[in-house]
């Protein structure tokens, strides 16, 4: 197994692995490739799914492992031949809910985690995953940065971490000539 650490497989974003040897024209037809599983979770699937080999899973043994993160601002760590739920985890303060749309019409009913997470193996005890997840509470809205230890998926690095930044200008909701990031 072939680890997928970041969107599209590399960093040139090419989508390519190298290393692929068995399928081929050949072994990839309508009778023997498709859907092997549905793996439910509890929310809407926008990010792309990344895999890690050899995983050593405390309590579990050691598996190859799918990621998936969840518009409702949740992270899964499910075994990809089984399905099994090896760990999942909330990155939802307390009190909080995943974002409204915001007036984005292309992600509902919910904003939490959109993007892609990465993979770090060489950080952390068994690598780590990063993470950015968009939640509020009442009319608060947050982004912060994760950091999940990607055997067990605790909090790791002293995260998570608020991205905040603002910057001089007079644009949509500014305020004193300063825009914050939104």
């Amino acid at each position: 197994v072939t680890d997928v650490v970041t969107y599209h497989n590399d960093n040139a974003r090419t989508s390519q692995n190298l290393t692929e040897s068995i399928l081929t024209p050949d072994t990839v037809t309508q009778s023997v490739f498709g859907k092997s599983a549905f793996l439910p979770v509890d929310g809407k699937v926008d990010a792309q799914t990344l895999l890690l080999s050899d995983v050593s899973i405390p309590g579990a043994g050691v598996h190859d492992v799918l990621y998936v993160v969840t518009e409702h601002d949740s992270v899964y760590a499910l075994d990809p031949y089984g399905g099994a739920i090896l760990w999942q985890t909330s990155l939802l303060g307390a009190g909080e809910t995943p974002s409204d749309t915001r007036g984005c019409s292309q992600v509902t009913p919910e904003i939490g985690i959109t993007a892609t997470p990465v993979i770090d193996r060489s950080r952390g005890p068994h690598g780590v995953i990063y993470i950015v997840a968009m939640s509020r509470s009442g009319s608060a809205y947050f982004q912060r940065l994760h950091a999940l230890d990607a055997a067990t998926g605790a909090e790791l690095l002293g995260g998570p971490k608020a991205v905040e930044a603002s910057f001089p200008g007079t644009g949509a909701g500014s305020s004193g000539g300063v825009v914050a990031f939104d």
